[in-house]
């Protein structure tokens, strides 16, 4: 989005702004928060991308949510208004992000290593994805390393944004993350439906499906990951871990709906989707009977 269209998009509905001053970062245009009383602007939108936040209250969103919040239209409506400004995929986009880098001294799954140790190493790294149930055409990407974890590199529209370790030795910890994780979605690029069951982790996105799963990375989803979950989907179903509250799926939902999106829960009742095969089977028969999606 450029910046001259937020300014235009304000100036043109007679809403009042404040571009430098008490409150505003350099990359945004401030105006007053519709949600409550705000006589000093705290509600800051990025020049650049129309995505915005309200430091007093919280309440975050894209272009087309603030729209809504200000003028009190449908979301149809929202896109259409925010269609005279932007095109759509930019109102629903985030700024490019620079790629993080893989770390050094790491070694392709997909080659036999020749050196004992590595080939000890990969061995039990092979091991741990088999039973895990990791598909083969996954593996051609994905690296070990000496210290017994398994570097998984993470594309999110066709960039490297992040890369997870995970250990395949259950002396060494679980689950290590760098980059970032919370503009990424894994999986993104993969799905042809316009519904997507959103899970946890990786392993958990595997053992339901790549056809249809994606994974945020924890119970909680960031702006950016809504925004992605939005510009590919339709619907959603959040199918997260047994030990989530029903609170922070309320919180999840409520931000994938404010994002346009169309939400059903269907949560583990015991453990999470990785483990419970009980659960993806009931999980698969409600897609079918739902979406029509076996």
């Amino acid at each position: 989005m450029q910046k001259t269209l937020i300014y235009k998009f304000l100036e043109d509905y007679g809403f009042e702004y404040k571009e430098r001053g008490k409150n505003v970062s350099r990359r945004d245009v401030n105006i007053k928060c519709p949600l409550h009383y705000d006589p000093d602007f705290h509600l800051g939108i990025n020049k650049e991308t129309g995505i915005w936040r309200c430091w007093i209250c919280g309440e975050s969103g894209n272009f087309i949510k603030l729209i809504r919040l200000l003028l009190g239209v449908s979301f149809h409506k929202a896109k259409e208004i925010a269609s005279r400004y932007v095109s759509l995929k930019s109102a629903t986009s985030s700024p490019s992000l620079p790629e993080v880098s893989l770390p050094r001294n790491i070694f392709p799954l997909s080659r036999k290593p020749s050196d004992p140790f590595l080939l000890a190493l990969w061995k039990r790294a092979i091991s741990y994805c088999k039973q895990r149930r990791v598909p083969v055409d996954l593996l051609l990407n994905w690296y070990f390393d000496t210290t017994g974890f398994l570097v998984i590199p993470i594309e999110t529209e066709g960039r490297l944004k992040a890369f997870i370790k995970r250990s395949f030795l259950k002396k060494a910890h679980r689950y290590l993350a760098y980059g970032k994780i919370s503009e990424s979605v894994f999986n993104l690029d993969n799905i042809s439906y316009k519904i997507a069951v959103v899970v946890e982790g990786i392993f958990d996105a595997i053992a339901v499906g790549l056809d249809i799963a994606v994974a945020v990375f924890g119970n909680k989803i960031s702006d950016y990951q809504a925004n992605l979950l939005a510009k590919r989907f339709q619907s959603v179903v959040l199918a997260f871990d047994s030990d989530v509250s029903g609170y922070d799926i309320l919180k999840s939902s409520e931000k994938l709906v404010s994002f346009g999106l169309k939400v059903k829960t269907f949560q583990c009742k015991e453990g999470d989707p990785a483990e419970n095969e009980a659960f993806r089977k009931d999980l698969r028969n409600f897609l079918k009977e739902t979406y029509g999606i076996s």
